[in-house]
């Protein structure tokens, strides 16, 4: 639609509404003197020469005025909100409303404007039934009208422009600072946005002729300024909370930034960051025309800052979804190699390979022994930086490592774990001043731990993110693979050392015993002549003898108290909690019942019994088994 046809649309309107428009005060052809039959018939007007018309004294007529004595109007404030209401008809861009006594910080119900996002505010300086009015900190109430007209709508027109084609958060806030600085001539203009997880967290991102010092200057959004600003949900001068003790400290950081006002930008009802404008270079004062002028640039800013963020957000859940996507792809390829390997060699080659590529220098992979009451380390880096392959580690079940790996959240990070007691009770110090990190990923099913991987040194240049989604998702296939292959190393004869988990077990014994402050002791039972037996009675007497041995011991254990079997005609007993003057008698007992019930005269049972006491005769379980020997 073009300008005249908007015109005629506007006469029309007023027309209707009973009013009179400048337009409806101009005569046309028919209320002159001209008539058709004075044109020629030719078809040309009367005194037109080659096209143009030469106008008489006569032909020009006075135009009427509504006011008799002068052509202005008594209210021209009446004319100009005429004018605001066709313009907003004619542009496109949503208007600032003016008024001759436009009041900073606060406008007239009647020029009141809605943008996109920004939810109704009702003037909290208005006073409320009969109670005076009440002026917020914060909110200016001075009512200027000097300066420049800066709400012009060709101005705002060509900004919007310049903010619309904005495609990223960085061009949106130089336009809005540079647009600031141009127009009102401000000292400084700078961005607050949220920058924690929660929201809570803000920080100046963008800023223009002031420098930021203090690179990690945050300001609460539930507190101080930042807070009433959120509550209030409009322009705030920072020199109101100059002398509020409760702010002293608040105030003193926007000045150390320049800051004067804090303009909140609105979408969808929420205040989602916040425009920091400094003082003007000119004046003090900030005229209506200002307030308002940027009152609009807030709020337009404000929904394409939005826009933004949601397109961002939908372009990052769409190159997760691609990375996801191409990330199960090599998890999947890695499970299919894992399960293909038939031998525990092979699966740790495939460990040693990932593991590496994703920045792991140093790492054990721990898994449950057969007993349940160890955790062995069986992988390590290629390089051992820390020596497990030719000294092993152990760790009891019933350690306080283990015990804070089992009720904590998966991955644990040990941050002080130089001087953590959990670790120094577990690792040497050499092993420990090697170490960069203490990050362990456990394998868990229900709350069994089965096992899990402890990265003692981690590449500086390896992502944190990357490391967590490969060991998470690999967990359940290495472990489980791990442990069906040891189980099948096992059975399969290769290697089954059985006096490790004995002894394994007989060191957790003795690590109660010496936290708890109580003996121990070791009692063995040994058949000296079994093979004369056997070669008496043969290989099933010989079975029966020792089962039935077995059993007379088995009826004289308490329930903490085990027994174990070794070396085919020995049996060794572990008494936690007693000593050595419970031990022989006990020992004794089980001897003579032995000797009274397999004396014959084919054979005579040559049995003896030894007794080593904790800590009397050592302090280890190699220690307290050669004091039996």
């Amino acid at each position: 639609m073009g300008l005249l046809e908007k015109a005629l649309s506007y006469k029309n309107r007023m027309n209707n509404e009973g009013k009179t428009s400048i337009m409806d005060r101009i005569k046309g052809p028919a209320e002159t003197s001209f008539a058709d039959d004075e044109f020629q018939s030719n078809g040309d007007e009367p005194g037109m020469e080659n096209g143009i018309v030469y106008l008489k004294k006569t032909d020009l007529v006075e135009v009427e005025t509504d006011n008799a004595g002068g052509v202005m109007s008594k209210n021209p404030a009446s004319d100009d909100l005429a004018i605001d209401e066709f313009l907003s008809d004619v542009d496109e861009t949503p208007p600032s409303s003016t008024s001759g006594n436009a009041q900073k910080m606060s406008r007239e119900p009647s020029a009141e404007k809605t943008f996109p996002g920004r939810p109704e505010k009702k003037d909290i300086n208005q006073p409320q039934g009969g109670d005076s009015a009440v002026t917020r900190p914060g909110r200016i109430t001075g009512i200027t009208s000097q300066g420049e007209d800066t709400s012009d709508y060709m101005t705002l027109y060509e900004i919007g422009r310049d903010l619309v084609r904005a495609e990223t958060k960085e061009q949106l806030f130089d336009i809005i600072m540079f647009s600031l600085m141009g127009q009102l001539g401000v000292t400084s203009s700078s961005i607050l946005i949220p920058v924690s997880n929660d929201g809570e967290k803000w920080k100046i991102v963008e800023s223009r002729g002031v420098t930021i010092d203090d690179e990690n200057l945050m300001f609460d959004k539930k507190d101080g300024i930042l807070g009433e600003l959120v509550k209030c949900s409009d322009i705030i001068d920072i020199e109101d909370y100059k002398n509020s003790e409760g702010f002293r400290d608040d105030y003193l950081n926007y000045i150390s930034v320049d800051a004067r006002l804090l303009v909140p930008m609105i979408h969808e009802e929420n205040v989602i960051g916040a425009i920091v404008a400094g003082n003007k270079l000119v004046s003090d004062e900030v005229t209506g025309d200002e307030i308002n002028f940027i009152r609009s640039i807030a709020d337009f800013s404000a929904h394409i800052y939005g826009s933004i963020i949601s397109r961002e957000e939908v372009y990052r859940n769409l190159e997760e979804l691609r990375m996801n996507e191409s990330f199960l792809g090599e998890i999947n390829g890695i499970k299919k190699s894992i399960l293909m390997q038939d031998d525990v060699d092979g699966l740790t080659g495939i460990l040693q390979d990932e593991f590496k590529k994703i920045g792991l220098d140093s790492y054990a992979l721990f898994l449950k022994d057969a007993g349940g009451d160890f955790f062995d380390s069986v992988v390590c880096e290629k390089e051992d930086f820390l020596g497990f392959k030719e000294s092993p580690l152990s760790i009891d079940s019933s350690s306080g490592l283990v015990t804070r790996i089992i009720n904590s959240e998966n991955p644990l990070k040990i941050d002080d774990f130089r001087s953590s007691d959990i670790v120094n009770e577990t690792l040497t110090a050499n092993r420990i001043s090697k170490m960069n990190t203490a990050l362990i990923y456990s394998y868990k099913i229900s709350r069994s731990l089965k096992g899990f991987i402890i990265v003692f040194r981690i590449s500086e240049l390896a992502d944190m993110n990357e490391i967590d989604k490969k060991i998470t998702a690999l967990s359940e296939t290495v472990f489980a693979s791990m442990e069906t292959l040891m189980e099948i190393r096992a059975k399969s004869g290769r290697f089954f050392d059985s006096m490790d988990l004995v002894l394994k077990k007989i060191e957790k014994e003795i690590n109660n015993a010496r936290n708890l402050g109580i003996p121990l002791v070791l009692a063995v039972i040994s058949i000296k002549n079994l093979k004369r037996y056997n070669l008496l009675f043969g290989y099933n007497r010989t079975n029966d003898l020792m089962d039935d041995i077995e059993s007379i011991i088995k009826a004289r254990l308490s329930d903490v108290d085990f027994c174990i079997r070794y070396d085919r005609h020995k049996f060794l007993i572990v008494l936690p909690g007693k000593d050595r003057k419970y031990a022989i008698p006990f020992a004794s007992a089980i001897h003579s019942e032995i000797t009274g019930k397999y004396s014959s005269d084919e054979i005579q049972l040559l049995v003896t019994n030894l007794v080593s006491e904790f800590p009397a005769d050592g302090d280890d379980p190699y220690a307290l088994i050669d004091a039996l020997d």
